[in-house]
C-alpha cells in the first residue's frame, strides 16, 4: 500500500461522515494531480477498501466511507509500518551501541599504547643513564685499567 492510498483511508477512517468524492479530489489535489487522486479512490473503490454511501451514485457523484475490509487492511498496514520502524530502529541503537563499543575499544587501546609508550621512554632513559654512569666510571678508571688488562696477558 501506497504512503497516499494510507493518508486517504486514515482521512476516511476519521471522518464523521461519507466524504463527497470531489472533496477528496480537492483535497489532495494541490500535492497531487486530480487525475492521480481519481485514479487512485477508483482503485480503493475497486479492491474493497471504501465503499459508495449509495449504491445507486456513481465516481464523482458518490460519497466514500471505509468499509471494514479497508479498516481492517489500514489497521494491519499502520502496524506492519510500526514493526518496521522499530526495527529500523532497533538496527540504529545497535548500531550505535557498536559505534559506541568500538569507540571504547579505540580509547582503551589508545591509553595501553600511551602506558606502553611512557614506559618505553622510562625504559630508555633510565637505560641512557646507566651507560653513562658505567661508561663515565670505565672512563674515569682508564688509567687503571689499561695496565690490568695487559698484565693479564703477558
Amino acid at each position: 500500500m501506497t504512503d497516499f492510498e494510507l493518508e486517504i483511508l486514515r482521512f476516511l477512517r476519521f471522518s464523521d461522515a461519507p466524504v463527497l468524492w470531489c472533496d477528496l479530489l480537492n483535497r489532495y489535489s494541490p500535492p497531487h494531480p486530480v487525475a492521480d487522486v481519481d485514479a487512485v479512490l477508483r482503485l480503493l473503490l475497486a479492491d474493497g477498501l471504501v465503499e459508495k454511501n449509495s449504491p445507486s451514485s456513481a465516481p464523482p457523484l458518490c460519497s466514500l466511507v471505509l468499509s471494514e475490509s479497508g479498516l481492517i487492511q489500514l489497521i494491519q498496514e499502520e502496524e506492519h509500518r510500526k514493526y518496521i520502524i522499530q526495527k529500523e530502529q532497533h538496527k540504529q541503537q545497535q548500531s550505535r551501541a557498536e559505534a559506541r563499543r568500538a569507540a571504547e575499544d579505540h580509547a582503551a587501546e589508545r591509553k595501553a599504547d600511551q602506558r606502553f609508550q611512557i614506559t618505553l621512554s622510562l625504559s630508555t632513559a633510565i637505560f641512557n643513564v646507566l651507560a653513562n654512569i658505567l661508561l663515565g666510571a670505565l672512563l674515569s678508571n682508564l688509567d687503571r685499567l689499561i695496565p690490568w688488562l695487559s698484565s693479564l696477558f703477558h
